[in-house]
């Protein structure tokens, strides 16, 4: 008995590291992004903006750095306007998988802490009828975490995403390339953070 009750005590006590451990679900809206365009009578040509989700998981080696492995998805449209008027091409679904590094302000005990996050992934374009193509991507911003509870809260952030589309000297412009270098957006998003 004296031997197992370090065990069921160690097994009882959360370990101190997963004090930094929590993960967010979020939702809101990806502004616009306009793309280059070479063709005779188009007025513009665009990434369209729209609903985007995703979720992250994040952890805080010491009270002001940590790392977050994120998930995010912007419902999208290749959308060209002329003088007579805008359509959508075809829907484009843009998932970005990042790695980010994360600074927060702030005291340790504060239930609203400011933070800074900077980060790079992969940027995947996805429509039907035409094969995935995934970009480099970067993701630059910050936010405030609300934390009225040790273990909930809520998380408010913005977030600069350019995408290196690396198609701008390309004799063939795919179509997700969309005859471009660089893909410019913001991301707007809020949710819930639960903290372990």
């Amino acid at each position: 008995m004296k031997r197992v009750l370090p065990f069921v005590l160690l097994l009882a006590a959360p370990p101190a590291f997963s004090q930094g451990f929590s993960a967010s679900l979020v939702a809101g809206y990806t502004t616009p992004g306009s793309l280059p365009h070479q063709a005779v009578g188009v007025t513009d040509l665009r990434l369209a903006g729209g609903f985007s989700w995703g979720a992250s998981a994040d952890w805080f080696f010491s009270p002001r750095f940590g790392v977050e492995a994120s998930w995010a998805r912007q419902q999208s449209a290749l959308q060209v306007a002329t003088a007579q008027g805008r359509a959508d091409m075809f829907d484009v679904n843009v998932d970005q998988f990042q790695g980010s590094f994360l600074f927060q302000l702030g005291g340790q005990e504060a239930r609203i802490r400011p933070f800074l996050a900077a980060g790079v992934g992969v940027a995947l374009f996805s429509a039907q009828d035409l094969q995935d193509e995934s970009k480099l991507s970067f993701a630059v911003g910050g936010g405030l975490r609300f934390m009225p509870t040790p273990r909930a809260g809520a998380r408010l952030q913005v977030r600069y995403t350019p995408i290196h589309l690396n198609d701008s000297s390309s004799d063939f412009c795919d179509p997700f390339g969309f005859c471009g270098s660089w893909q410019h957006q913001l991301e707007l998003t809020g949710g819930v953070v639960v903290r372990f």
